[in-house]
């Protein structure tokens, strides 16, 4: 029957093909396809080649027929295999339960949606009945049933191939409800879609599976069905039998180890500009994390100063986060430095050319010196992500963040112990991603009950640093700043540095002592040999009294 002697009743979508308006229907009940050429004897779906299989009789179910899928490349013998076939012009796909019987079929409308008929919930995932315990060598998982047919296919359908059930956005749940059938398998390969869904989601369902059974297949087109369509099948065969192993992110083997300690040299550091400290500590390192703490007016913002005016004089990129005091205020203590007086007090007496002139003489006016213009409390998100626009954006290598607990006070209802962890936590990552160095200043707690006070000399210890223990936990170095306002006489102006941590190697203690002038706003190194232990012993400041 070719149609030339009946009448021509419609024309429209064709089941088998993408044709649109190819598939003529005819009045006396024969249907075909001008572009496939496929030719239905009157009512289309009650019989086929190979016959309708009623295999889902009493499921409530409908009876499918089974053909090839020309545009697809997939022939009968796999989709009867499978049990992928036609009903009311539709594709459906069979799912079975965990005792094989079919409870469930997906449907696949021309609009590519999918609806749902039977028990879904009782549903295994897709091609998971065809596989029995002699088969459990190595199973491939796709991301949909089209795919598992490729995959099985070119395989001869002889390898065991599933499907999830719901796509990528399901494929978790899927194989975790079916997880202890998979695990019989020595081997598990997950082929996902190519796109970001699909390489998420096989991150994601590796992680279910014991240590070294799962790998994660990588094709060079979508999914295994267009490989199959563009007659790859070496590439599709190959991504299954190549697949990787599968390794969380973060772990690293013996291997790769060694080719980090061989290729990726550590970046060099910059030295203190004080010689006892760069003794104990070998200097200032990329990705670290320095955090200065001691008593009120002790001197932190001196020494932050005194960095930033070192740092900067050898032309690396600088940042100055002061969160209690002015973008003026900060930059003119470091230009005092530059020129060894207080501008601050001597503003009257200082012109503007010679400021013009330290100034350049510093290398001050760059575009990787950088101040934050903010005041007070700051929201840890903005935070970071100024941190990280100095880096990234404006090649800084260094950064000071003076002080911590000023971030997070200005938070309603927050813990300040909870803000500060995960302060701590956000910017030892930022810290990590830029290889910066970070060099924050933590204030101390009170010291409890009539010793002596930080404002005497006492001795800070780890255990002070104010508001959280992650400070401790997370900072590389730790240096304790101590000083005794209250002497009379050379050590009132004395300050020494004391390394309470060192993650390099281990050195602690006393690393130096630092006088400082107000004439010249300068902290100096001072050695034993100037006089430092005479005129502490003189005032009875022993060291072991602070």
């Amino acid at each position: 029957m070719n149609g030339l002697d009946s009448k021509v009743v419609s024309q429209g979508p064709c089941p088998y093909c993408p044709s649109s308006d190819a598939y003529t229907t005819y009045d006396d009940g024969h249907k075909h396809c001008f572009s496939c050429d496929k030719t239905d004897q009157g009512k289309p779906y009650e019989t086929g080649p190979s016959g309708s299989l009623n295999y889902t009789a009493g499921s409530g179910l409908p009876e499918l027929t089974y053909r090839a899928l020309a545009v697809r490349k997939l022939t009968e013998a796999t989709c009867t295999k499978f049990k992928y076939g036609f009903a009311d012009r539709q594709q459906h796909a069979t799912f079975y339960d965990e005792r094989g019987d079919p409870v469930a079929m997906k449907r696949r409308g021309r609009d590519k949606k999918f609806t749902w008929l039977g028990k879904s919930r009782e549903a295994t995932l897709f091609g998971q009945q065809l596989w029995k315990s002699s088969d459990r060598i190595k199973v491939a998982i796709t991301e949909g049933e089209i795919d598992a047919m490729s995959l099985s296919q070119v395989q001869g359908n002889k390898w065991p191939v599933v499907s999830v059930k719901n796509g990528a956005s399901g494929a978790k749940k899927d194989l975790a409800a079916q997880l202890e059938w998979l695990e019989q398998f020595k081997a598990v390969v997950l082929m996902f879609d190519s796109d970001e869904p699909g390489r998420k989601a096989a991150l994601e369902c590796a992680e279910l599976f014991s240590p070294g059974k799962c790998s994660i297949a990588t094709l060079p087109l979508k999914d295994p069905n267009e490989m199959l369509v563009a007659g790859d099948i070496k590439g599709l065969t190959d991504a299954f039998w190549n697949a990787k192993p599968f390794r969380p992110d973060g772990l690293v083997d013996g291997t790769d180890a060694l080719q980090r300690v061989l290729e990726q040299r550590p970046a060099d550091g910059d030295p203190f500009p004080w010689v006892g400290l760069n003794v104990l500590t070998r200097g200032m390192h990329p990705g670290t994390i320095i955090t200065l703490c001691g008593g009120t007016g002790i001197g932190k913002s001196e020494v932050c100063r005194e960095l930033a005016h070192w740092i900067i004089k050898q032309g690396k990129g600088f940042g100055y986060i002061a969160l209690e005091e002015s973008v003026r205020r900060a930059a003119q203590g470091v230009l005092s430095i530059e020129m060894e007086k207080p501008l601050h007090l001597l503003e009257d007496q200082v012109s503007v050319e010679d400021i013009g002139l330290a100034s350049e003489s510093l290398g001050f006016a760059r575009k990787d010196v950088m101040f934050l213009d903010h005041f007070g409390s700051l929201d840890p998100d903005m935070l970071i992500s100024k941190i990280r626009f100095m880096a990234k954006g404006a090649g800084i290598k260094y950064v000071v963040l003076d002080h911590v607990s000023i971030v997070v006070s200005g938070m309603r209802n927050d813990n300040e112990r909870i803000a500060i962890d995960n302060l701590e936590t956000d910017l030892r990552s930022v810290v990590e991603e830029t290889q910066i160095t970070l060099i924050q200043v933590s204030h101390l707690k009170r010291p409890g009950g009539d010793g002596k006070q930080y404002e005497e000399g006492r001795r800070p210890r780890m255990a002070d640093l104010r508001g959280s223990a992650s400070i401790e936990t997370i900072s590389d170095f730790i240096f304790g700043l101590r000083r005794n306002k209250r002497a009379v006489g050379p050590t009132r102006n004395l300050m020494t540095i004391e390394v309470l941590k060192n993650r390099h190697s281990g050195e602690e203690g006393d690393a130096c002592d630092l006088r400082y002038s107000l004439e010249t706003s300068r902290l100096t190194e001072v050695l034993a040999s100037e006089g430092f232990e005479e005129a502490t012993q003189a005032e009875g400041q022993s060291d072991d009294e602070f």
